[in-house]
C-alpha cells in the first residue's frame, strides 16, 4: 500500500498533459473543500482523478456484495467501511463545493490512462460548456461523456 501514489500518479500525469497541450491553466490541490487534484479557479472546476480501489468504482459498479467479494482477508469488513467512507466523504465534498458554486468533474483512474482525450474533453466541456475546447476534431471524433459523474453506490 505504501507505493501507492497520493499525488501525480499515472493518470494525474496524462490529463495534465492533455490539459497543457491544450493551453489549459490550472492549479494544483487547491485547497478548498475536498483538495481537488485539479482546479480552474476562474471558471470555478474541481476535478478529481478517483483512484479506482480507493473510491470504491467496484462499489458503484457491482454493489455492496460486489465489493465484499474483493476482499480476502479476515478484515473484510473494516475494508468495506473504510471504502464506503471515502465514497461519503467524497459526496460531502462535492455537495459542498456545488453550493460554493463550483462544478465537479470526478474521472476513474481507469477511464483516463484508456481513454486520454475523452476524458480531457470531459474537463474542457465543465471549463467551457458552449465551445470545443480546442479540440482538434480532425484526431478525435468520439463524442464527449457527461459532465459530471453522477456515481450511485447501493450502500
Amino acid at each position: 500500500m505504501a507505493a501507492i501514489r497520493r499525488r501525480d500518479n499515472k493518470a494525474e500525469r496524462i490529463i495534465l498533459k492533455q490539459l497543457t497541450s491544450r493551453g489549459h491553466g490550472y492549479r494544483r490541490y487547491h485547497r478548498i473543500v475536498g483538495t481537488p487534484d485539479i482546479a480552474f479557479r476562474r471558471a470555478k472546476v474541481a476535478v478529481f482523478v478517483d483512484g479506482d480501489y480507493w473510491h470504491g468504482r467496484v462499489l458503484v459498479e457491482h454493489g455492496l456484495e460486489g465489493l465484499r467479494a474483493t476482499f480476502k482477508t479476515e478484515r473484510r469488513e473494516w475494508w468495506v467501511a473504510k471504502i464506503v467512507a471515502n465514497i461519503s466523504r467524497d459526496r460531502v465534498a462535492d455537495a459542498a463545493l456545488a453550493q460554493l458554486g463550483w462544478r465537479v468533474v470526478r474521472l476513474w483512474e481507469h477511464d483516463v490512462i484508456a481513454d486520454p482525450i475523452g476524458s480531457t474533453d470531459r474537463v474542457c466541456q465543465a471549463i467551457h460548456p458552449s465551445s470545443d475546447c480546442g479540440r482538434d476534431l480532425r484526431t478525435h471524433s468520439g463524442s464527449s461523456s457527461p459532465i459530471l459523474d453522477q456515481r450511485v453506490a447501493n450502500t
